[in-house]
């Protein structure tokens, strides 16, 4: 995305966002379409330079202490939070989009900073305690791959090739951790199946690829039957079932995390199988989005990290909603309107865990922030290859009469 761009977006701010005229577009034309994606790409550029600010204004800048030098600091939670380097890549993309330092030393800093949570094996710990859980290893080596390959310009050569280096550990932990889908919770197999594609391509490795294609076949199993619900989001096993024998499902990590990692690998891969299957899944999936964008996970099997607007710890589902909107265009009405309620729970530059949270004084844990600025980075670098997204088309719950029962859930 060029900067110029950017400058005439800047210029529709006073007119304000008007996301929500769906009858209106039913006869609307191609030019004001086009004005409608422009202006959900104003949104979302908006809303991405709203968290990048937010995340500086908690950052830690000691050169002197490297355990705490390039560090957020966590306005809400006593400890610290080992994935905050997660934000490399949205830091950069910032950096590159306005032209500003400020953002590029930002991301560089808590690059750095990552340094204190890394282990011998190549992977990055979830937190200060070298023992506490590694496998979210997969999430920062996607977000570092993906600030390599879209804005490695920015970096001089000695730290890209650095960087580079230290992907190419993290990756290799990755592939060895994540052999079969069914190791832990589902998330992390279907976020391999993206991981290893990236950076399979990027660094020149069959073995990622021969992987990462054996684990999207396989994923293909992990589908309820009638609703094509992803399941095994429950440990030790992902095909552990409960006292009713009914598969874990949780809605919360499935749009915001699995099934947006599996999108981004099939649209890549054109796989077009599996692509329908993810297409019949989404749009059961939709059925629980509430008509303001947010997502009805009370029921979930990891609901105790439920928020207003998904999940405390995972990405966000944009990418997988606008991606598929060219198959069912209610998903780019649902990309839209689940920004706007980000938006309605971001204060001061960090997102809060609902839209009453601030006024109430509560506190927003910045894990929220740096894992949701991802999935809008992503979108800005890739918004030539996305489909119009509107909200022309109706929420199924903003039309629905009755009640309607998932018998894989039990629940209706």
């Amino acid at each position: 995305m060029k900067r110029k761009e950017f400058l005439q977006l800047s210029s529709l701010g006073s007119a304000g966002l008007t996301l929500s005229m769906g009858p209106w577009f039913n006869s609307c034309s191609n030019k004001v379409t086009k004005e409608h994606s422009l202006e959900f790409k104003k949104l979302v550029y908006d809303l991405l330079k709203d968290w990048c600010d937010g995340l500086i204004r908690t950052q830690i800048i000691n050169t002197d202490n490297p355990e705490v030098h390039g560090m957020f600091k966590c306005p809400a939670c006593n400890k610290v939070h080992g994935r905050m380097m997660d934000a490399v890549y949205p830091l950069l993309a910032m950096a590159k989009y306005t032209g500003e330092q400020k953002y590029l030393n930002s991301g560089i800093a808590v690059m750095e900073w990552a340094e204190n949570v890394t282990l011998p094996s190549g992977a990055w710990s979830n937190d200060l305690n070298p023992k506490s859980w590694n496998g979210i290893t997969v999430f920062g080596a996607i977000s570092l791959a993906e600030a390599l390959q879209y804005h490695g310009d920015l970096l001089d050569e000695e730290r890209r090739e650095r960087w580079t280096d230290r992907l190419a550990r993290a990756a290799d932990f990755v592939y060895r951790k994540f052999p079969t889908i069914d190791v832990t919770n589902v998330n992390y197999g279907a976020t391999t199946i993206y991981a290893l594609n990236l950076i399979g391509k990027m660094l020149n490795k069959p073995e990622y690829l021969s992987r990462s294609k054996e684990l999207a076949k396989t994923i293909k199993t992990y589908f309820t039957k009638p609703n094509n619900f992803l399941y095994g989001e429950v440990k030790p096993s992902a095909h552990k079932l409960s006292a009713k024998g009914l598969h874990g499902v949780d809605l919360g990590y499935n749009v915001e995390e699995s099934l947006n990692n599996i999108v981004l690998y099939a649209v890549h891969e054109n796989d077009i199988e599996l692509l329908e299957l993810l297409n019949k899944s989404l749009n059961t999936h939709l059925e629980f989005m509430l008509p303001d964008g947010g997502w009805d996970n009370g029921w979930g099997t990891r609901m105790f990290k439920w928020t207003y607007w998904g999940s405390r710890t995972c990405d966000g589902s944009q990418p997988a909603l606008a991606l598929m909107a060219n198959r069912n265009p209610a998903l780019g009405t649902a990309a839209v309107k689940y920004t706007e309620l980000l938006r309605r729970c971001t204060h001061n530059g960090l997102l809060h865990g609902g839209i009453h949270y601030a006024s109430h004084g509560i506190k927003p844990c910045i894990h929220h922030t740096f894992a949701h600025t991802k999935p809008l980075a992503h979108l800005l670098d890739n918004w030539n290859e996305l489909p119009k997204i509107n909200t022309a088309a109706p929420l199924p719950r903003s039309t629905a009469d009755g009640i309607k029962h998932y018998k894989e859930i039990d629940t209706s």
